[in-house]
């Protein structure tokens, strides 16, 4: 079976960029060389982890999900599962009929792709468990594509799977 992979959002990537570029600007600006310099310091922190998560591997033109024979891989957020523990594939609206949503992937043991998580980021996989019935969700705003699309993809890739198997 061929392997499923799509890009980084370029124009996202840029966005997100841009932001703490511009908020490091003003601030600047606004209190140059006072106590609240030091206010800089988590937009300065935001905009080094927003670069080497998400913008370097844009430019390098990196592939964002992958979905091969074995399972999913998700570079943006760093989450995989494979097929087997795959039970089915729901999209997740906050707000109904909203034009963003994510892709939930059920999952069969919750608890064995939580626990293989970072011991920090486990209780927020918890909640997103208990709120949406599955800790793996895949936000799709920094993939290349519209929601829609990127959503028939991967159903369309997950029936190809299961029929196979």
């Amino acid at each position: 079976m061929s392997i499923l992979q799509i890009k980084y959002h370029r124009l996202i990537c840029w966005i997100y960029l841009i932001c703490p570029i511009v908020l490091i600007g003003l601030t600047h600006l606004l209190v140059q060389f006072s106590v609240a310099f030091f206010l800089n310091i988590p937009i300065e922190l935001a905009f080094l982890y927003i670069l080497f998560r998400f913008f370097i591997p844009m430019a390098r033109n990196k592939v964002a999900l992958e979905l091969n024979d074995t399972g999913i891989y998700d570079f943006v957020q760093g989450q995989n599962t494979n097929w087997n523990n795959v039970v089915s594939i729901k999209k997740i609206e906050f707000i109904k009929g909203q034009e963003f949503f994510r892709i939930g992937f059920i999952l069969a043991n919750n608890e064995e792709f939580i626990r293989d998580r970072f011991f920090f980021f486990r209780p927020f996989y918890r909640i997103t468990a208990i709120l949406f019935s599955t800790p793996f969700l895949i936000r799709l705003h920094f993939l290349n594509g519209t929601n829609e699309e990127i959503l028939y993809q991967v159903q369309d890739y997950y029936r190809q799977i299961k029929s196979d198997s």
